[in-house]
C-alpha cells in the first residue's frame, strides 16, 4: 500500500513545493526548481505514508519511486504549458473582455496571431538556453545543437526526413 499511498501525497506535495518555490525565488526557468520540489515532496510523502527505517519491503519502496519519478516526469511534460500563452486561452479571455457586445474576427487578429506565440516560444527557447541573441540575430547553444540532434534522430528513427508532419 505503501507505493500507492507515498507518490499519491508525495506529487500534490511537489506541486505545492514548486509554486512556493516559483512564487518566492522567481527563477527565469521554473522547470529548474522541479527536482528540488520533487525530493521534498518524495520526503513528505514517503514519511506521511509511514515510512520506517530499515525498510523491509525493498520491493515496495522501488514501486513508490517509479511511479512517483513517472508522476513527477508528467508534471515537468505539463510546465511549458504554464509557461506560454495558448490560443485558446487567449481567444477565451478575448471574448470575455468583450462581453455582450461580443469579439468580432478583428478583435480576435489583434490578440491571437503567429507573432505573438512565434516570440513567446522564442523567449522560451532562450530561457532554456537553446538559443542566445548575438548582434540582432538568433543563434543556437551547443545545448540546443544536442537538442535538435537528439530529436533528428528519433525522428529518423521514425522513418520521417524533416520535422514536419
Amino acid at each position: 500500500m505503501f507505493s500507492l499511498i507515498a507518490p499519491l501525497i508525495g506529487l500534490p506535495a511537489t506541486v505545492a513545493i514548486h509554486i512556493v518555490m516559483w512564487r518566492m525565488i522567481r527563477p527565469r526557468s521554473p522547470a529548474r526548481l522541479v527536482p528540488c520540489a520533487a525530493i521534498l515532496g518524495g520526503a513528505l510523502g514517503a514519511w506521511a505514508a509511514g515510512m520506517r527505517l530499515p525498510w523491509s519491503a525493498t520491493s515496495e519502496l522501488l514501486e513508490a519511486i517509479l511511479l512517483f519519478g513517472t508522476m513527477v516526469a508528467s508534471y515537468l511534460i505539463s510546465l511549458p504549458a504554464l509557461e506560454s500563452e495558448s490560443p485558446s486561452s487567449l481567444i477565451v479571455t478575448c471574448v470575455d473582455d468583450h462581453g455582450r457586445a461580443g469579439a468580432t474576427r478583428e478583435d480576435l487578429a489583434a490578440v491571437v496571431n503567429d507573432e505573438t506565440f512565434v516570440l513567446d516560444r522564442l523567449r522560451g527557447l532562450e530561457v532554456d538556453g537553446l538559443i542566445t541573441r548575438a548582434d540582432g540575430k538568433l543563434q543556437i547553444t551547443p545545448g540546443g545543437k544536442t537538442f535538435l540532434e537528439g530529436f533528428m534522430a528519433y525522428h529518423r528513427l521514425a522513418g520521417r526526413r524533416g520535422l514536419a508532419g
